[in-house]
């Protein structure tokens, strides 16, 4: 593969484009109604594309839609399907190149789509029911992986939801019922209800506001009309979806030994790794790795958040089988059993918007979370040393506690892939940010689209929805690394 340069003094990828292919991380999406998953990603790809000397033509960027919070392994076999379908369709060409970036579970589903596409590259992903593609055909294209944020070896988090899965599917639920409940006139008192209160300081709170209102239905033009109802099936498919299936978080729980039959990449045995590594380098697969982490001096864990986390976790038993009891009940009798607990959890959100962020940091650093059990470092499961984002150092992984996280992934999870064999081969950059700020959720930014013009629109297109007192800066500067690597030859 070579360089060609044109007559203005820009190059060409020689007989190939590259195209970036980002896949969403839990609860993921491409889009949601207005609501980017990637906020402001194709702004920065545009950005550096006309500053880069790569030409336009040559590169092309691609959102992956996936189910939500589905296994990894089906998550992957959607990813697999997608790939092989723009390879059938001639959107991705036989001398092209794939990169695929993949944010938190994203990574992980992105790991498990290429192990079984090398487990069995003569294969075929059937389409159309009239033509086929091989897993050997999708493998060839694929050249660079980006993993951001992703919990290689699981995180604590993951642990502490699955003392809640019968009370999450419920609330869930419970919210997909709503979402058809609020057109008639109790939409109509919620809105009633929200203009006689201060608007929220809580990010969350205020997607939450948006993703209701801008599917409201309540917009004067045709076109925003047909979009808020297509933003009101969206959200119900998604709320939908993850009512039904939540088999995510226990693919998401902290590597062990005793965990049997996880067809999770968090959980690969150091012989699965090893084979895994062994496969990229033989098909000339190149991979970065963005960490994040919150420094320490602004994630304290009060001593009151602590006792409150103790408690959830002594009265989880109890509180979930009451909700496996309530999920045989109908709507609305489930609902109303469970309504008070989320409205209590809300309230607390509007009086205190950093909650989120506290909550989500304390169970990362539980001390009595299995993470804090695992040893990576000295077994040589992940890499010994990472390089600073912002300074350029190199950071020992010592360093770095079992407690630190971003507020969702305790960061030493992140620090793979690693090959004992190519200690450089694999390189892993340590960025301060929380688990949201690394796509484009770092901001509240106002919304710059059609349907925002009534008040029953979307207001805002991003959000910085963890709210931790740390300030980050280096979103353009990681993404441009980003497409800076994925377009390497």
């Amino acid at each position: 593969m070579t360089r060609s340069k044109s007559g203005d003094g820009s190059h060409t990828l020689a007989g190939d484009r590259t195209h970036i292919v980002l896949v969403p991380g839990f609860v993921g999406f491409d889009a949601l109604g207005q609501l980017e998953y990637y906020a402001g990603v194709t702004g920065e790809f545009n950005a550096w594309r006309t500053s880069s000397s790569v030409r336009a033509g040559d590169v092309a960027i691609h959102y992956f839609d996936n189910f939500p919070t589905a296994s990894v392994e089906m998550r992957s076999r959607r990813l697999r399907s997608y790939l092989a379908k723009r390879i059938a369709r001639g959107v991705i060409g036989a001398g092209d190149r794939i990169a695929l970036v993949g944010h938190s579970t994203g990574g992980l589903d992105i790991r498990r789509a290429l192990h079984d596409l090398v487990q069995e590259p003569e294969e075929n992903v059937y389409l159309d029911n009239s033509y086929s593609v091989s897993h050997g055909d999708v493998l060839q294209r694929v050249r660079r992986i980006v993993f951001l944020s992703v919990p290689h070896y699981g995180t604590n988090i993951a642990e502490f939801a699955c003392r809640f899965d019968h009370t999450s599917k419920n609330l869930l639920a419970d919210a997909d019922w709503a979402v058809e409940l609020r057109r008639a006139s109790l939409g109509e008192v919620r809105r009633q209800l929200l203009r006689a209160v201060p608007e929220p300081s809580s990010n969350l709170l205020l997607a939450l506001a948006d993703a209701l209102n801008e599917s409201d239905e309540r917009a004067e033009s045709d076109e925003d009309q047909a979009a808020e109802r297509e933003a009101r099936a969206q959200l119900g498919l998604w709320l939908g979806h993850m009512s039904k299936d939540l088999r995510i978080v226990q693919d998401l729980r902290v590597y062990s030994d005793t965990i049997q039959g996880s067809k999770s990449p968090a959980h690969f045995s150091r012989q699965d790794r090893a084979v895994e590594l062994r496969a990229w380098r033989d098909y000339d697969v190149s991979t970065a790795s963005y960490a994040t982490m919150i420094p320490a001096r602004y994630a304290r864990t009060s001593e009151a958040m602590r006792r409150l986390l103790a408690m959830l976790k002594s009265a989880a038993a109890f509180v979930d089988g009451g909700s496996e009891i309530l999920a045989l009940l109908p709507q609305p009798a489930s609902s109303m059993a469970l309504g008070p607990v989320l409205l209590s959890a809300l309230l607390l959100l509007y009086r205190d918007p950093k909650l989120l962020f506290g909550v989500c940091h304390a169970l990362c650093a539980d001390p009595g979370g299995p993470f804090g059990q695992l040893d990576l470092i000295s077994t040589g499961r992940v890499a010994p040393s990472v390089t600073e984002f912002s300074s350029g150092r190199t950071i020992a992984s010592t360093s770095i506690d079992t407690s630190d996280s971003d507020g969702i992934v305790n960061t030493l999870s992140q620090l793979w892939p690693y090959d004992p064999e190519r200690p450089g081969a694999h390189r892993i950059e340590l960025v301060h940010a929380d688990h949201g700020d690394i796509i484009g959720h770092h901001k509240l930014r106002p919304e710059r689209g059609s349907v925002s013009k009534n008040e029953f629109g979307r207001k805002y297109e991003a959000y910085d929805f963890f709210q931790s007192d740390f300030q980050f800066e280096h979103f353009s500067q990681v993404w441009r690394g980003v497409f800076d690597f994925c377009t390497e030859v």
